[in-house]
């Protein structure tokens, strides 16, 4: 069984990253997948979720939680408007996914703090049973109970600006994985950032969490590896001190992780991986004259598409009872 958490895009087939991959190892998309979670609403998270949904047909839709939907809704037609005017639009997936849920007459698993969104027995090859347990540790009560405000600020502000309102929004809200089986754990950290007070993102979590019971093995750090992610808290509480840690870089403007936050990540473990290298180049290529002014009257901003897929893939084997965890690197993926 299957669980697909956010989607991103191949920039040169437009194909879910995440659709191509379980289709080379054969899984059956509308059997299989069980859940299609969205940690949250930033470009890099939910493009092409909505086709990934539509493809796995059985599917149940998991999303951060969404306080007053009336509110909420308008915020999302203005920033649809702003299309025209040059913005990228995250909420077309937004509203794709929910007209698909629409269709299929799904209900919308919200996720939240301490929030149940997977706890099945499964049969595994050795026909023993093993009861898989999945959770989302946030956004926080108190991040979902100030949302509304925050949304009426952003309705009032949004229309004095070109720009995409996606940028304004905070990571507290991202949605972290914590998955359980066998006594064992795996914590997905998504985009959350630390918190400003103890009921705010990470803070919230390793103060107040009652679901985790175990550190865990495995560690997708938040936010492109970010200071502002880091909390030598989560480590010391939350992760096993041999634990795979896994990094998605950032290369666009501020590149991450910075070179200082790869150390302190190594000091935390031996096994710390990336999909692919940091510092890849956006520039475009030198062009002649006339080319560039014709480029500048249609175009604001004209820069070098550099795809480079990397795979971290981690596999435990349920079967055996030792801890048996495989790591697998593909394309441009690398063990620090």
């Amino acid at each position: 069984e299957w669980v697909i958490i956010d989607s991103c895009l191949n920039p040169s087939t437009k194909e879910s990253l995440v659709i191509s991959y379980l289709k080379k190892i054969g899984v059956d998309l509308k059997n299989d997948v069980k859940l299609v979670i969205c940690t949250q609403w930033h470009n890099d998270h939910i493009m092409g979720l909505s086709e990934t949904l539509r493809q796995c047909e059985n599917a149940k839709f998991c999303m951060p939680s969404v306080n007053d939907t009336k509110k909420f809704l308008h915020f999302v037609g203005l920033d649809y408007s702003k299309i025209s005017k040059g913005s990228i639009s995250s909420f077309n997936e937004f509203r794709d996914c929910l007209q698909i849920t629409s269709e299929r007459e799904m209900q919308v698993k919200r996720l939240g703090s301490d929030c149940v969104i997977y706890d099945e027995e499964i049969l595994l090859s050795n026909s023993k049973k093993e009861n898989i347990q999945l959770f989302s540790l946030s956004p926080s009560d108190s991040v979902v109970a100030n949302f509304d405000k925050e949304i009426s600020t952003l309705i009032k502000d949004f229309k004095l600006s070109k720009a995409s309102v996606v940028h304004k929004t905070a990571n507290e809200k991202s949605s972290v994985i914590y998955l359980e089986y066998k006594g064992y754990s795996v914590l997905l950290g998504a985009d959350l950032e630390v918190g400003k007070h103890k009921h705010e993102g990470w803070k919230d979590i390793y103060n107040n969490s009652v679901l985790i019971k175990n550190k865990s093995i495995i560690y997708k750090v938040p936010h492109h590896g970010s200071a502002n992610a880091y909390d030598e808290n989560i480590y010391n509480k939350l992760i096993d001190p041999n634990a795979i840690l896994k990094l998605t870089p950032w290369n666009r403007n501020t590149k991450l992780p910075e070179s200082e936050m790869i150390n302190v990540y190594k000091k935390h473990t031996p096994n710390l991986y990336i999909t692919s290298p940091v510092n890849i180049s956006s520039k475009a290529k030198k062009r002649d004259r006339s080319t560039e002014k014709i480029i500048k009257q249609f175009s604001r901003k004209l820069s070098e598409v550099r795809f480079e897929e990397g795979i971290i893939r981690t596999r435990h084997n349920l079967t055996l009872d030792e801890n048996s965890i495989n790591v697998n690197t593909y394309g441009k993926a690398f063990q620090i």
